[in-house]
């Protein structure tokens, strides 16, 4: 694979992770939390991860943004619908914005971003700690983790992205 290829891979894969969870949880996760100051609620902590996306963008790419675009207030009450037409938005908008990262040899356009390795390292780990408390707060609440999500998370070839390689069938007698 290319530097490109494995950048956005990279990035598409780790989209696919929030969603899976996203699309795992119960509906009534979304208000879940363990905070006792308010704003950690499994829903905030999706709604965060498109937020820091957003913010990256406004502060470095803003004709990727829509029209009227805006950040998630924490008090805002979100569904899982709007969540995942967030994150699928925004997965498109960084990746877009990576691309020009790689175009511009490696390099991103705000000085502060760094390259484009750094930048995609920098928020999958952000992406990661969410996660983690979206799981940790899942487990204190009482629900149990279903066993293939706790697997297929650390299972990244599991998602599609344009630069998947394909699946196999299960008829396939090729080896």
């Amino acid at each position: 694979m290319t530097i490109q290829e494995q950048v956005l891979s990279s990035w598409y894969e780790n989209n696919g992770v929030n969603l899976e969870i996203l699309e795992t949880i119960p509906d009534e996760a979304l208000t879940w939390t363990t905070s006792k100051r308010g704003g950690g609620t499994i829903g905030y902590q999706f709604t965060h991860i498109h937020n820091v996306r957003f913010w990256t963008l406004e502060a470095s790419a803003k004709d990727l943004l829509l029209p009227n675009e805006t950040s998630i207030k924490v008090e805002t009450p979100v569904e899982k619908s709007n969540i995942r037409w967030l994150l699928l938005q925004s997965a498109v908008q960084i990746a877009t914005f990576f691309q020009r990262g790689i175009d511009n040899n490696l390099m991103m356009k705000r000085k502060g971003d760094g390259g484009v390795i750094h930048k995609l390292t920098r928020m999958i780990a952000h992406e990661a700690h969410h996660r983690g408390n979206i799981l940790l707060t899942l487990k204190l609440q009482g629900y149990k983790i279903p066993d293939n999500l706790k697997w297929n998370i650390w299972d990244w070839s599991r998602y599609e992205t344009p630069y998947s390689t394909p699946k196999k069938k299960s008829n396939d007698t090729n080896s």
